[in-house]
């Protein structure tokens, strides 16, 4: 986000699936808190957040989120919501929404806007509960860092989003004056091998992979956690400009983040989300992600068999990347090759919109 008003005239289309994907998410990541947390409390953190609207009327993500809040009214109760941001303009805007907004006065617990800068050592002074959902979209990348990762993830039913700059990461990467910001995020070994990596890459969007797998192996070294990236291309050239990182302790949250994620993304031939935005969408012609999930199966199943549920919940847990109806049609993939086997053949199942469906309950025996 810049200074300048400007940013605040109406959102762009990426801001618009970024806004929807974190809405989205709060939503199901509450329904799901409500039955398995008891009566603890169920907060929403947003630690850079912005205005309430944009100039044109719009609600940016503060807003969207009170008007998911205002439809979960079993959990007025036990919502507890928290917005902040050091800049006095998005400050009084936020104010302002908030205290208009109805479900400010539905929740027990108003919503709390706080004029305070988030600073990577200042969050262990945030109010994080057992029940956790994070939002962190700083100005940036220079108020990320590890740390403050693995702060919002340390509670039992904690999930965050961020929102990262790879741009503003790969441009100045080699700016001495930057090198705390990146140690902070990647640490000394991982910022080492991101700039002996550079030379290698051939555009951002390796770059973009490469800065992902250091990340990822940075937050796992204290959680083990499951990581999904949107990955944002909106340059007229489809580089790669930002990353929506979504990161969880639960595959059962990161299954539900694929079903969220995927319709925002362009496709491959056969249906597959690349988990990428583009201003333009297209379907990728030449990927194999249906074949190597297939393989992945075979290698990962041999010999077993199991009712479908139970294996889209193994591939959930074993971090397979795609959603339950991708991993579905894997399977049917299979079964016409001959790989496994139905206990109902598919010419006696049933068929839905002119496919061969594949039940929960069905058993598949893998004999590839």
């Amino acid at each position: 986000m810049v200074k300048h008003d400007k940013y605040w005239e109406h959102p762009k289309e990426h801001s618009i699936a970024k806004m929807k994907i974190v809405a989205k998410y709060f939503k199901a990541w509450a329904g799901v808190m409500k039955g398995r947390s008891g009566n603890r409390p169920i907060t929403y953190l947003d630690l850079f957040s912005g205005r309430g609207r944009y100039d044109d009327g719009t609600a940016a993500t503060p807003v969207k989120i009170l008007s998911v809040a205002q439809e979960l009214t079993e959990l007025h109760s036990r919502i507890r919501i928290y917005f902040f941001d050091k800049r006095q303009d998005c400050y009084q805007s936020l104010l302002n929404s908030v205290e208009s907004h109805p479900v400010t006065k539905a929740l027990h617990h108003r919503p709390i806007v706080q004029k305070k800068e988030i600073r990577p050592e200042s969050v262990s002074d945030l109010p994080i509960d057992e029940c956790t959902f994070s939002f962190i979209d700083p100005y940036g990348y220079k108020d990320l860092s590890i740390g403050m990762l693995h702060s919002v993830l340390e509670t039992w039913g904690s999930d965050c989003v961020f929102y990262l700059s790879v741009q503003g990461i790969r441009r100045n990467l080699n700016d001495d004056r930057q090198r705390g910001h990146f140690v902070s995020l990647l640490g000394e070994d991982g910022m080492s091998q991101l700039q002996g990596s550079v030379s290698k890459c051939r555009d951002s969007k390796d770059f973009c992979g490469i800065l992902l797998k250091l990340l990822a192996k940075s937050v796992g070294t204290r959680h083990n956690a499951y990581m999904l990236p949107f990955v944002m291309e909106f340059e007229a050239n489809r580089a790669v400009s930002h990353c929506l990182v979504f990161l969880t302790k639960h595959h059962r949250g990161f299954s539900i983040m694929k079903d969220i994620m995927a319709p925002f993304s362009h496709v491959d031939k056969n249906g597959f989300p690349t988990f990428v935005y583009t201003k333009e969408p297209q379907i990728e012609l030449f990927c194999g992600a249906l074949e190597d999930t297939a393989n992945r199966m075979c290698e990962d199943f041999r010999q077993q068999t199991l009712l479908v549920e139970n294996l889209v919940d193994q591939c959930h847990r074993k971090r397979y990347r795609y959603p339950t109806s991708n991993l579905k049609q894997a399977v049917l993939w299979l079964e016409e090759m001959g790989k496994v086997i139905v206990d109902i053949p598919a010419s006696d199942r049933p068929k839905r919109g002119g496919a061969i469906t594949l039940g929960d309950r069905r058993e598949v025996k893998f004999s590839c």
